[in-house]
Order: structure tokens, then sequence, then C-alpha cells
């Protein structure tokens, strides 16, 4: 199992609590998705591109709502919590001089 990635939120230039999120997300997908791109920090615009492809994945309909399969709360509830590390993958971005993600099924 790999190592999770943790750090000082004054290394990144940002909150810790919304470093932490965007680094909780990371540290999932890095679990989910073993061997196939390792996010690493500090970010690049590559992981930034992976972090917001997987965004818009999780944030269509047909993924928020698990086909029917959850409550319309629980699906709020998933698209609030995906809502928070994409506000906070901007943030980053922007702080960071990145490129901004490109999330198109991110309402905001």
């Amino acid at each position: 199992m790999k190592n999770k990635l943790y750090a000082k939120a004054t290394h990144y230039n940002s909150s810790h609590k919304g470093t932490q999120i965007l680094m909780d997300f990371v540290n999932e997908y890095n679990e989910l998705t073993p061997g196939v791109y390792e996010i690493a920090f500090p970010l690049t615009d590559k992981d930034v591109e992976t972090i917001a492809n997987e965004l818009d994945y999780k944030l269509s309909p047909e993924n928020l709502h698990e086909d029917g399969e959850i409550s319309n709360a629980e699906a709020d509830r998933k698209e609030r919590k995906l809502m928070t590390v994409v506000h906070n993958l901007r943030k980053y971005c922007n702080k960071n001089k990145l490129k901004p993600p490109n999330i198109t099924e991110a309402w905001d």
C-alpha cells in the first residue's frame, strides 16, 4: 500500500482545511487507480487535468445518483462534497499559477 500524502498547509500556500480536502481526494484517487497515474503534490498541470477529469466523471448525473440507487438527499451530499474539492482545486491552481481546471459538470 502506498503512503498517504500529508503536508503542512504553508508549503502549498493555502488554508490547511482546503488543502487537506484536496489531498484526501487525491489519496482516494491514487488508492482506487493503482498503477494508472500517480498524483503527487505539488501538483502539475497534468495532475490538475487528471483530477478535473475524475471530478467531471464523478459529478455526472448518472454517477452522482448511482443510476438511481441512492436518494436525492444522498446525491446532494455527494455533490456538495465534490464541489468542495472543485473549489479547493481552483483555489490551489490560482495560488500556484497553474492552468485552471475545466470541469463541465461543475455548476457554480
